[in-house]
């Protein structure tokens, strides 16, 4: 129990601590911008803030332990922020993969579904894009965009009635 409890704390400090960070990357982006000096450069600071949860993500030899998909999914967005697409799909499909009860897993597979897309993958799209139409709360604009990405790749994959049949309950109707 106290084993859970410190992997626990150890979790949501590196939450904490890469937001902090990241707050003060903000705050040196707006300094700048306003033509005051800045302490770090934000790039220094994101690059710590992505240590941050890197190190808790590659520390944890045990996929149970507390916050590894919120932990997860926050390095994701660091990398896609960051423009390093490769390294956020594979956090997004980590929390996919291993997370199915999360409650980041509609978002991190609505990403995945984007990203496969731009990357022209669209089988996998077309999956990401289904797993997030089952999931997602029914009526919900999460299912919107689902329907709408499995349209769309289906499309690509000239698999016409599917893609029709999708692309109609993006808009509501039905065939």
């Amino acid at each position: 129990d106290q084993v859970d409890s410190s992997h626990a704390l150890q979790g949501r400090l590196a939450l904490v601590h890469s937001r902090a960070v990241l707050a003060e990357a903000k705050k040196s982006k707006e300094a700048a911008n306003t033509g005051q000096e800045t302490v770090d450069s934000d790039t220094h600071l994101v690059h710590k803030a992505r240590q941050i949860l890197a190190t808790y993500v590659g520390t944890a030899d045990d996929l149970s332990r507390p916050d590894q998909d919120l932990v997860r999914y926050e390095l994701a967005w660091l990398e896609l922020n960051e423009g390093n697409t490769a390294r956020a799909l594979a956090q997004f499909e980590s929390v996919d993969r291993h997370f199915p009860e999360s409650k980041v897993r509609q978002d991190a597979l609505l990403r995945m579904a984007l990203i496969y897309t731009q990357q022209q993958r669209f089988e996998r799209a077309a999956r990401a894009a289904r797993l997030l139409i089952e999931t997602a709360a029914e009526g919900s604009c999460t299912v919107d965009h689902g329907y709408l990405l499995r349209g769309r790749s289906l499309y690509e994959l000239e698999k016409y009635p599917a893609a029709r049949h999708a692309l109609a309950m993006c808009f509501g109707r039905t065939e």
